[in-house]
């Protein structure tokens, strides 16, 4: 191996960078197109929302219950807990 020139270390050989390629420009996003009228769109995130309230409720999170009746009798008495505040 030979010796390394004057002024240089021998790690500065290594660290150098090389120059790179341009890159791509980033591809152009565009807006998706909604399917239904602006009110659907604010109705499905109002259910959303609605849904995910409900489900801070563990037991209608979980259903515990074996019973479909017992499960909506708990859901409704969920929403009703959520809905008494306003």
């Amino acid at each position: 191996m030979s010796p390394p020139a004057a002024g240089i270390c021998c790690n500065e050989r290594y660290t150098t960078r090389l120059p790179q390629p341009p890159r791509p420009p980033p591809p152009v996003q565009t807006k998706l197109a909604v399917a239904g009228p602006a009110e659907l769109v604010t109705c499905d995130q109002t259910i959303e929302r609605s849904v995910g309230r409900l489900k801070q409720f563990r037991r209608v999170a979980t259903r515990y219950d074996k019973l479909a009746v017992s499960y909506h009798s708990w859901l409704v008495l969920a929403a009703l807990l959520l809905w008494l505040p306003h």
